[in-house]
């Protein structure tokens, strides 16, 4: 049960947000503009699942710049932050967050643009999809700092829209991801690659995409004897429009997710479906994730066949006006609790319940 003071307070901090005024734009003088942007979240999660109990608030904060340097050709840079905001002032001196996005580059308008630095893999055009749900779960292949499947460093990344202005709705990136190998975990570590995606979006609500990747292992990661390389695909269709969202994607990937020790599965089918509908200012959700891992080479399992993730994700929120939502979010876990395999995968089989308030500028 919900505690009547976490009601309280959660009213209590719309009522006062409700009178801040939205002020995003800093600078804009000759083509030069500096944007804020960010969110305060107020998150409180329910779960047997010690890591997924109790206050997971948060803070972003980012800026976004477009520097004019000729009719054709403008530069642009992103920064955001991420504050851990539950965290005890000792704590936070130590553990005071991370930088989410940095990157800087140049658009051309229609021969596209091309930026270098932290930013998401292109894996997430096609998982951004079915990533739509209240609470920023962990789905089935994103992951920061696991190749370019979330976030990552050391990117090169080149977007096109519209097929250079001669096909409207097709639009394709290409992406290179630097070496990644000092000051990390063995899991946080890469070699270069590179990967893409296309995309085609319709007038009618309706769009496709694939994207891809292929990267280099590192010499420790290849000792599991899984290959040299590791490689994704995702295919994705979404509807969006008349007030529905509705969105798929399949995705298969070899030695990419992690396990409770330094080695890779070799293979995971990966689906994830969810389905919106907007009722005046309230969204509610439905979602399906289900991740199976195949060719698990550990001695322990002789199943080859093994489900990591499957569940189903119930969700709401509420646009109290266009800066402030309230938001509910609950985890139905469809597998059971003595599965050894989940056990030592460290992924959580307990239901989890959140309920937050978010304040976006």
């Amino acid at each position: 049960m919900i505690k009547h003071n976490i009601i309280t307070k959660i009213l209590i901090i719309s009522l006062m947000m409700s009178n801040i005024v939205n002020a995003i734009e800093i600078y804009n003088k000759n083509g030069n503009k500096t944007n804020i942007y960010g969110n305060i979240n107020i998150l409180r999660k329910y779960s047997k699942d010690e890591y997924n109990e109790g206050d997971k608030s948060y803070t972003k904060l980012g800026v976004k710049n477009e520097h004019f340097i000729s009719k054709d050709i403008t530069g642009y840079s992103t920064w955001l932050y991420n504050f851990h905001t539950n965290l005890t002032e000792n704590q936070y001196r130590l553990f005071n967050g991370e930088t989410c996005l940095a990157y800087a580059g140049l658009n051309f308008k229609k021969w596209g643009s091309i930026d270098y630095g932290r930013n998401y893999g292109i894996l997430y055009d096609a998982l951004s999809y079915t990533d739509k749900s209240p609470v920023e779960n962990t789905l089935t292949i994103k992951d920061n700092d696991n190749y370019l499947t979330g976030r990552s460093t050391s990117l090169l990344t080149y977007r096109n829209k519209d097929l250079f202005g001669y096909l409207k709705g097709v639009n394709f990136a290409i992406q290179y991801a630097g070496k990644n190998l000092y000051d990390r975990i063995e899991e946080e570590k890469n070699c270069n690659g590179w990967g893409g995606s296309l995309e085609y979006k319709s007038d009618i609500g309706l769009s496709t995409i694939g994207s891809w990747f292929r990267i280099n292992r590192t010499d420790i990661q290849k000792e599991d004897n899984n290959g040299n390389k590791a490689t994704a695909y995702v295919l994705g269709l979404k509807y969006d429009k008349n007030n529905i969202y509705v969105g798929a994607m399949y995705g298969n990937t070899r030695n990419l997710h992690r396990l409770y020790n330094t080695s890779h599965s070799k293979q995971t089918k990966n689906i994830e479906l969810i389905a919106q509908y907007k009722f005046n200012n309230i969204y509610p959700s439905i979602s399906f994730l289900q991740r199976k891992t195949n060719n698990y080479n550990a001695i322990e399992f002789s199943n080859n066949n093994l489900i990591i993730d499957k569940y189903i994700n119930l969700g709401a929120i509420y646009d109290i006006n266009k800066n402030i939502s309230a938001y509910a979010d609950y985890r139905i876990n469809l597998i059971k609790d003595d599965n050894t395999f989940d056990s030592l995968y460290k992924d959580s089989t307990y239901n989890i319940f959140a309920i937050g308030m978010s304040y976006k500028f």
